[in-house]
């Protein structure tokens, strides 16, 4: 369940568990869904009758019972970028979508292997990376809604 904790016409504070599923091992078991926790604050920066620009920023943390077993207190994933939304030239039905996104652990490598924690990059490796792409498909899924959402309220 979203929890908006503030919002008007240009501003979104906003923190929702996202699930993700980890795929099962080579042996065909099944995997298993977790949530992770994003914070995000979007904001829209720029809107004309041709497009419209919204940043955002935002932090993903795992949850402690799948980390702290690797010797790790937190796995935060930091995020930032923007989406463009624009008409396209002669057919106003029609809209492009273009999104840029930079997504980066919250801990900096340096600092892991200065602590000489093995675990760490294993649960990077293992577990963050592979879950970016459900992180940015989450992204998308949640400015269609956004889109979606304006072309069905009653104005």
């Amino acid at each position: 369940m979203n929890e908006l904790f503030c919002s008007d016409d240009n501003v979104v504070l906003m923190k929702r568990p996202l699930a993700i599923s980890l795929g099962g091992g080579a042996d065909g078991a099944e995997g298993c869904r977790l949530q992770v926790a994003v914070r995000s604050v979007g904001k829209r920066f720029f809107a004309s009758k041709e497009r419209i620009v919204v940043c955002w920023e935002g932090l993903a943390e795992w949850p402690r019972e799948l980390v702290e077993p690797n010797g790790i207190q937190s796995m935060p994933m930091r995020e930032q970028g923007w989406v463009m939304i624009r008409r396209v030239p002669g057919n106003p039905g029609m809209s492009i979508l273009q999104v840029c996104m930079l997504a980066k652990p919250g801990i900096s490598i340096e600092s892991m292997l200065k602590r000489d924690h093995p675990g760490q990059l294993k649960s990077i490796q293992d577990l963050v990376i592979p879950s970016y792409q459900q992180l940015f498909n989450s992204r998308y899924q949640v400015v269609e809604n956004m889109l979606f959402d304006s072309k069905t309220e009653p104005k």
